[in-house]
């Protein structure tokens, strides 16, 4: 789940807890992101819902590795006793809870003995990769169903070399044009 949170950008409490099997395509490398998790307030259970914004429905494209893992998962899963492709993709017939999931990373941290990540935090990595890996901002916005504005706005800390870049530009242009 860690590799899939990282690797998909996903909100964990929203989206990706409320995947089942049948929002991913393993032959067409896809996962098709179109509902939403809630926690029913103050009694026990949880709701599916449509997603809070229009962004939010989408289509991902999942990498080799990705799929790799997924595979096994699912050969996993099919094992068990009535299998079908309606149950959740994290936590089989009823969906892992945000909590239990948070205590397990909390203590697979604690062992690996490394920094602690909040569970959003592998969202925030994810657009951190992307941007790293020189991704346009339209592609990375639609890919975790957000907007353009609201990545460059939460990530333009991470483009520190784009002015220094805008600026090499019009540099180049000009000589170009002396020349």
């Amino acid at each position: 789940m860690y590799n899939f949170l990282y690797r998909t950008g996903l909100r964990l409490g929203g989206e990706c807890i409320a995947l089942i099997w049948n929002d991913i395509n393993l032959e067409e490398k896809t996962l098709r992101v179109c509902k939403s998790f809630a926690n029913r307030l103050g009694i026990s259970g949880y709701n599916i819902l449509d997603p809070k914004t229009e962004n939010s429905v989408r289509t991902i494209d999942l990498d080799d590795d990705l799929i790799i893992l997924l595979k096994k998962h699912y050969e996993e899963e099919s094992k068990i006793y009535q299998f079908d492709r309606q149950i959740f993709l994290f936590g089989n017939v009823k969906p892992i809870s945000p909590t239990t999931f948070a205590r397990h990373l909390d203590g697979d941290i604690k062992k690996a003995g490394v920094k602690r990540i909040t569970p959003h935090g592998f969202r925030h990595s994810h657009v951190s990769l992307l941007i790293h890996l020189r991704c346009d901002s339209r592609d990375v916005a639609e890919r975790i169903g957000d907007t353009v504005e609201v990545v460059e706005s939460t990530y333009y800390h991470m483009f520190p070399k784009k002015k220094a870049q805008t600026v090499c530009a019009l540099n180049n242009l000009i000589s170009k044009n002396k020349g």
